[in-house]
């Protein structure tokens, strides 16, 4: 079978096998047509070579540079770089977005969780003589830090699926910085709504903690 290259005029090649897609501009590139040629019959000014070793590469620089001046003392190997750092410096900007990201959202969470532990609080402290009221009554303490923690994790259920809501909306902008990930990615949704959600219960398991602590006296007096 033949077919003819675009790129070059008159010029006919035998095909002789068939490569899988490849993002050669960066992960974040579409996959296009790719002609791989012999240098022979499509001679250019630079040539690139990928090299494959099971030995550290950065050691092989020496020797590669060597051969390849064996071959040609007029066409010195000026960039030999491992192929990870290719890949990294084609998604550094990405990289440092999600970094970016990662950092607000880390700050996020911490703010959910104060803003959490600070409402319940606040809730527990107004609701002193209730609850000194209810264990003095004979309501078990555990009945007591279940009422807490009904309370603020309902509040926080409904925030999760609001923000899970918006989050749905923005996928879109999000499409453009991820990398064999759906940006509607059902697994990383619930991840991160288990991971707000244990959160939040943290922060309020902490204030119904301290409530099923109450002293009922102490509290009737108060």
């Amino acid at each position: 079978e033949r077919m003819e290259t675009p790129s070059v005029d008159w010029t006919w090649f035998e095909v002789v096998g068939v490569v899988g897609d490849t993002r050669y501009y960066g992960l974040g590139s579409e996959s296009k047509p790719e002609i791989y040629v012999a240098h022979s019959q499509v001679p250019r000014n630079y040539m690139s070579i990928a090299i494959r070793t099971a030995a550290d590469p950065a050691a092989l620089t020496s020797t590669i540079r060597r051969e390849v001046l064996a071959q040609d003392q007029a066409q010195p190997a000026h960039t030999v770089v491992p192929m990870e750092d290719l890949v990294a410096d084609s998604i550094a900007s990405e990289r440092f977005y999600a970094l970016l990201l990662s950092v607000f959202a880390a700050v996020a969470l911490v703010l959910s969780a104060v803003g959490v532990y600070g409402v319940l609080s606040y809730w527990v402290n107004q609701r002193t003589h209730e609850i000194g009221i209810r264990i003095a009554l004979g309501a078990d303490r555990a009945a007591v830090v279940g009422l807490v923690i009904r309370r603020g994790m309902g509040l926080a259920i409904l925030g999760a699926a609001v923000g899970l809501g918006g989050a749905f909306g923005v996928t879109r902008v999000l499409d453009s910085v991820l990398f064999d990930v759906e940006a509607t990615d059902p697994l990383t949704f619930a991840a991160v709504a288990g991971l707000l959600l244990s959160t939040a219960f943290v922060a309020c398991w902490l204030p119904a903690f301290r409530a099923s602590r109450l002293d009922p006296v102490g509290a009737l007096r108060e």
